[in-house]
């Protein structure tokens, strides 16, 4: 993706000579001096010059307005401003190579003029919005004066930038902290800008007026802390400027403010953007290891923050240590403004999820996992009436029942969701129907580039949102990691459809025409998702259906919401979709029975347990709403006599267990030819007994349950199974864990003498349960394999070609694994046959299965 710097100062040639004759002296010929010994701001072949020297990319510009104060007239400051703004835009016109675009001048003295200006900026030179100062040019900034054009400026949803000054009445900061800077072009200033700012964004300035995007100062350099404000992307990236061009320091400072001020400016935030229908889009470009080399002062600050946490975090990744910023103590669970991981240098606290952490309340739990490395923060979740619902572009509160959502591990509760009510439910279904006819009439290529910008996302933040499936799932690390690359896998996949989309061109039955078929999509996806993959699952729907064209409205499980959450933060701060496009809902069975009877939703894509796939599949046909359903499996894995043991054994250890059985995939029943079957099932259990039980952060093969409620239900399956008749091999029940008492920790369990017709045969067991039967024949192994209900995956191991050859023929499985363990791929097809579903998700056809055919008839004779 294309490098941009981010915004910075420029006079073009005609603005510099009329702006310095309009006065000999006084203000306006101090800062002639000042700016004619950088000429690189007026001087277009220097310019372009030292940009030369930093890379390819294109610049973002602005001019300051004139105040009036310097000017002395009004109306020449309103000239000045419409000066400024034409010669921007034909700078943009004539060297689009060099220019990205500019932020419009506009004279805030007056706001009606400043409205004006700020509508023919927009309109007429396609400014991507506008630059203010915090001061209204020599008058204190008033909320009721201002409040006309940030009106205006809402309605053509412009972004707005926040230049701060002297004069402001929005913060209480020193007044001569302008005059301490030097004006260095792209390269950014070293700023002592971190107290006044604070107080600015903590006196409520950026909730009353949350379109403002950020923050700057001079030259393009962002504030490092409150850089959250900007569109995404302009606060992670940058190149490194040369060493022989830093900037310097010319003011006076003491000692001590010398040896306190935060040196950030180094970095140029690059961003890249692209005009659409919602107006300019941020996205952050590729990220490819950039990383701030810390001076010494940083990395003796760094040294000691870890060795005060060591006994309660593990060792994280480069991008997670960036998580760090300064925060007011005052106001740690309350900000909404993300920090910026460039400067995670600047203080200690830390920034986890939704909140400000100080270090003296992180805590661990004693196996190496801090509390507050759980993606979304349980404390913020916990709130009555918490915003954890995503609706048109911003996070809103839900105000149904709160669902407590435990850690498997040891059975303690770790946040409070609330549900959405069936009209919250609305509300998102209306925001995604407003906005899927844009989104749709954007090129699918647009779309795509968004897909790959999430996956983007995920991929710089992969251990954080490992690290939240460990917590919510109880799925060991390496597991959830996998997941992680599953969900990245899943968007880039789709992504990649964005030019292989085809109609059909028919010849007509009559003479003059042609019949056109075409791809649209469906309109309003409701994307409901599983406990057991919360991300990949949740990309794996919102992909094809978002490249396809369509909105969703996505629910989580109300057992395990918290990953999800953190996604959706994280695309909405990093990867921002238009408003509407990507909503989110949070609940359990009422709040999605919501989303399914509601006349808004076009589609349902559920994946869960049969039961309630039957129960959605009846609502929709109220409606006629279509739906795709992925439901439960019982798969079969048969060992035939000429199998490679070894092989057959490891695949089907990790096929029942991983994840501690609980994936649909999973082999819940092994078929053994009987001549191999002592030898078979001796290896087998020895194979289970190794398995390493324990706390999902740890090196362990199996972890906890998911719930409570889970762990019920695979106990009842082996005390069902006993009753039948069955034997215990190894295991048998409930684990015990050190230190986790509380957990839902379950022994891995091999049964023999069991028999076709018991119910651990036929019903899903959802854990790590594996019955063994012998069969003497392949018609035997295929009758009882296909006597199921479900009809989701199954397995074969074969060194025959006859024998697979025939096994898949008659297997009635949507899925079958060859000679391997379980693991779909994103292009195949992962659709079951029976009670396993209808549908079908992955590959081709399940990316069309979120279009339409439309025929169109050209009848042009």
């Amino acid at each position: 993706m294309e490098k941009i710097d981010a915004f910075c100062h420029i006079m073009p040639p005609d603005y510099y000579a009329r702006f310095f004759s309009v006065a000999d002296s006084g203000p306006v010929a101090n800062l002639r001096n000042r700016v004619a010994k950088i000429p690189c701001l007026h001087d277009m072949d220097v310019r372009f010059r030292v940009m030369d020297e930093f890379g390819d990319y294109r610049q973002i510009i602005n001019i300051a307005a004139p105040p009036v104060e310097d000017l002395g007239s009004p109306q020449l400051s309103r000239e000045m401003s419409r000066l400024g703004n034409e010669s921007m835009a034909e700078l943009v016109r004539t060297h689009p190579d060099r220019f990205a675009g500019f932020m419009a001048c506009v004279p805030m003295d007056d706001p009606e003029a400043a409205t004006a200006e700020l509508d023919y900026a927009c309109n007429e030179l396609g400014a991507l919005g506008a630059q203010i100062y915090t001061s209204v040019h020599g008058h204190p900034m008033d909320e009721s004066r201002f409040d006309v054009f940030y009106a205006r400026a809402v309605e053509l949803d412009k972004v707005i930038q926040v230049h701060p000054c002297r004069h402001s009445g929005w913060a209480d900061y020193p007044t001569e902290t302008t005059s301490k800077f030097e004006l260095w072009w792209a390269l950014g200033w070293e700023m002592d800008l971190s107290l006044f700012m604070g107080r600015m964004v903590f006196s409520g300035v950026l909730e009353r007026y949350p379109t403002i995007k950020f923050l700057i100062h001079h030259g393009g350099s962002m504030i490092p802390h409150f850089s959250g404000r900007v569109g995404p992307g302009l606060d992670q990236l940058g190149a490194r400027t040369p060493r022989t061009s830093r900037p310097t320091w010319r003011g006076t400072r003491s000692a001590s403010a010398r040896s306190t001020t935060s040196r950030c400016s180094m970095w140029t935030p690059r961003c890249s953007v692209r005009p659409t229908p919602y107006g300019a889009q941020w996205t952050s470009s590729a990220s490819t290891g950039c990383s701030s080399a810390p001076t010494r002062r940083t990395t003796r600050r760094r040294a000691r923050a870890t060795s005060a946490r060591r006994s309660a975090t593990s060792t994280r990744s480069a991008s997670a240590r960036t998580s760090k910023v300064p925060s007011s103590t005052a106001t740690r669970a309350r900000s909404s403004t993300r920090p910026s991981g460039r400067w995670a240098h600047c203080e200690r606290a830390s920034w986890r999820g939704g909140v400000w952490t100080e270090p003296s309340r992180r805590r661990s739990r004693g196996f190496g996992v801090a509390e507050e490395d759980v993606a979304f923060s349980a404390a913020r979740a916990s709130e009555p009436g918490g915003a954890v619902s995503f609706v048109d572009g911003e996070w809103r509160e839900a105000s149904g029942t709160p669902i407590a959502v435990t850690d498997p591990a040891s059975g303690e509760e770790i946040a409070s969701v609330p549900s959405a009510t069936a009209a919250e439910v609305g509300d998102a279904l209306d925001a995604a129907r407003r906005a899927q006819r844009e989104w749709s009439r954007l090129p699918a290529t647009t779309r795509g580039d968004h897909l790959r910008a999430i996956a983007g996302v995920f991929a710089d933040h992969r251990e954080a949102l490992a690290d939240s499936l460990v917590r919510e799932v109880g799925k060991p690390k390496a597991q959830a990691l996998g997941e992680v690359e599953f969900a990245i896998g899943f968007l880039r996949y789709n992504a990649d459809w964005d030019r292989r989309i085809e109609g059909e061109i028919l010849p007509g039955d009559v003479p003059g025409e042609v019949i056109h078929l075409l791809r649209a999509p469906v309109g309003v996806v409701g994307a409901i998702c599983p406990w057991n993959f919360p991300l990949a699952v949740l990309c794996r729907k919102i992909a094809p259906a978002l490249l396809t064209g369509n909105t969703v409205v996505a629910k989580p499980s109300e057992v395990t919401p918290l990953t999800t959450l953190h996604a959706f933060r994280l695309v909405a701060e990093h990867a921002p979709l238009p408003p509407g496009v990507l909503n989110l809902v949070t609940g359990g069975r009422e709040t999605g029975a919501a989303l399914v009877a509601d006349p808004r939703t076009s589609m349902v894509s559920f994946t869960g347990h049969r039961d309630t796939g039957k129960s959605v599949m009846a609502t929709a046909a109220e409606r006629l709403t279509r739906v795709s359903l992925e439901l439960g499996g019982k798969a079969p894995a048969i060992v035939w006599r000429d199998a490679d043991l070894d092989l057959a054994v490891a695949s089907i250890v990790d096929a029942r267990h991983f994840n501690a059985g609980q994936v649909c995939t999973s082999a819940e029943r092994v078929l053994v030819h009987e001549s191999i079957v002592d030898d078979f099932t001796g290896r087998y259990v020895a194979a289970v007994e190794a398995l390493r039980v324990g706390h999902p952060s740890g090196e362990v093969d199996v972890g906890p349950m998911v719930s409570a409620a889970q762990h019920r239900k695979t106990s009842a399956a082996l005390e069902t199974a006993l009753r039948e008749g069955a034997t215990v091999l190894t295991g048998g029940g409930t684990a015990t864990v050190d230190g986790y008492a509380g957990g839902y920790w379950f022994t891995p369990t091999v049964l023999g003498g069991v028999r076709p017709g018991m119910s651990v045969m036929t019903e899903e067991t959802f854990g790590p349960v594996t019955p063994i039967y012998p069969v003497a024949d392949l018609d035997e192994a295929l009758a009882i394999a296909n006597d199921s209900r479900y009809g989701l995956s199954a397995y074969i191991f074969s060194r025959d070609y006859g024998t697979v050859m025939r096994t898949v023929d008659d297997l009635d499985f949507g899925e079958i694994y060859i000679n391997r363990t379980l693991g779909e791929s994103v292009h195949a097809h992962h659709a079951g046959f029976k009670e396993s579903g209808i549908g079908g998700e992955d590959g081709k056809w399940g990316l069309l299965r979120y279009t339409q055919i439309k025929t169109a008839y050209h009848h042009f004779g």
